[in-house]
């Protein structure tokens, strides 16, 4: 949860395929993610199931909160990403763990754009993955 800086389609390797529970882990040596305890909670269908229902309840909600976040912090750091765009001029450029595609969204408008849709985008993800996941 403290690695913000590479989520939400931000990081290199995964952008924007973003169509897999991220704690489930792979033997592949190319995977960044190893088998771990996501794998073995995955893997039993009362946790699925559990999931599901939280999801469920929760999924609205948490939404609209990321909204309301965009909304408010977009607009709260505006200057300063003015400022720091000013300084260094990367729009247009793959810095750091970005990808290529992060590059095309060279103005602040469409990043913050591009957050939306993300999680819009995941969040139906996710809704139709605990469907096909019913036992």
């Amino acid at each position: 949860v403290w690695d913000f800086d590479l989520a939400f389609g931000n990081y290199m390797a995964d952008n924007s395929a973003y169509n897999s529970w991220t704690i489930i882990g792979s033997d592949s040596e190319k995977a960044f993610i190893r088998p771990s305890w996501g794998n073995y909670l995955m893997s039993n269908a009362s946790f699925r199931e559990r999931l599901r229902e939280r999801w469920q309840e929760v999924r609205d909600d948490l939404i609209a909160a990321a909204e309301k976040s965009i909304d408010e912090y977009s607009a709260k750091i505006y200057p300063s990403q003015e400022e720091n765009f000013r300084v260094w001029q990367i729009w247009d450029k793959r810095v750091g763990y970005s990808s290529e595609w992060n590059a095309q969204q060279n103005t602040y408008e469409l990043q913050v754009q591009y957050l939306r849709d993300f999680i819009h985008k995941r969040a139906e993800w996710i809704d139709k993955s605990c469907k096909m996941s019913n036992d």
